[in-house]
């Protein structure tokens, strides 16, 4: 006869006490519970499943990547979030794009994040937002990283760079510039803008649309990192690529199981009076 733990007894009752139709019927719903829990996590297993073959459809439709290393990519970035989460944090965010990809400007990081949300109220990257900007990364489709910097570079998300969001790269950058006096520092960005408008502006309205910005892009590939770095360098980016090629989702999930760990052990990046420092990041608790 299939026992009953003590915690399937009705409150205030012990089972050794209980007449032969108690425990029968203490049977009968301890095995239907039983079931209901098996049928719930097949029910969670399948919304999974489905769910992952719906990411991966979307990233291999439209990122022209290998379906190999998409679905590597996945696997990836699913090592990313603490256990029973989707949630891309912060610092680990910030750790990885400085571990992998050489990224580690505490203004660009803001921005990115910040982009990569789908969800402005939420303010949280999840696993399927990371996985597109890692496939922005990976990818050889030039428009889909023109797009991204240019929303990275756009400060105040209304679809053109204007003299505001330039200032809001562009001062701090000079800020960190030793020669430049602190009396003369706002004279040296406005100048900076300024030059930059006029490089940029195209038809002359003091904004900067997308189409003006590709067309710059398509001219000269250093406009891509004309406000700063928001992609990793070719170099980062093979180096990346190469982690992920040729090998099983398994394979990849193995190679990165400890990555959200030594992404708590990298330091954090902070800026203090426009000079960035490292601070460590501290540790989850158990």
């Amino acid at each position: 006869m299939q026992r009953t733990s003590f915690s399937e007894t009705p409150e205030g009752e012990i089972h050794i006490l209980m007449s032969k139709e108690q425990r029968k019927h203490l049977q009968k719903e301890a095995l239907a519970k039983q079931k209901a829990r098996k049928m719930t996590f097949v029910q969670t297993l399948n919304t999974l499943n489905k769910k992952s073959n719906q990411l991966f459809e979307h990233l291999y439709r439209n990122f022209d990547l290998k379906e190999d290393l998409v679905r590597n990519v996945i696997a990836y970035v699913k090592c990313l979030p603490k256990a029973g989460s989707e949630v891309i944090d912060k610092n680990i965010f910030d750790a990885q794009m400085k571990r992998h990809f050489k990224l580690t400007d505490v203004v660009l990081l803001e921005r990115m994040y910040h982009v990569c949300c789908i969800d402005d109220r939420n303010c949280k990257v999840m696993i399927d937002e990371y996985c597109e900007l890692i496939c922005i990364f990976l990818t050889q489709n030039r428009d889909l990283k023109v797009q991204f910097v240019f929303r990275v570079y756009n400060w105040r998300g209304d679809g053109f760079l204007s003299k505001k969001d330039l200032e809001y790269f562009i001062k701090p950058m000079v800020s960190q510039v030793n020669a430049v006096d602190e009396n003369d520092e706002d004279n040296a960005w406005q100048y900076f803008v300024e030059m930059l408008v006029n490089i940029c502006d195209q038809n002359h309205d003091d904004q900067v649309e997308l189409d003006e910005f590709r067309e710059l892009v398509g001219q000269n590939i250093l406009m891509m990192t004309c406000l700063g770095p928001c992609l990793p360098n070719e170099e980062e980016r093979i180096a990346f690529n190469a982690l992920l090629k040729d090998k099983t989702n398994i394979e990849t999930s193995a190679m990165f199981r400890f990555e959200r760990r030594i992404s708590l052990c990298q330091p954090k990046i902070v800026r203090i009076e426009g000079i960035q420092s490292y601070y460590p990041v501290q540790f989850e608790l158990p």
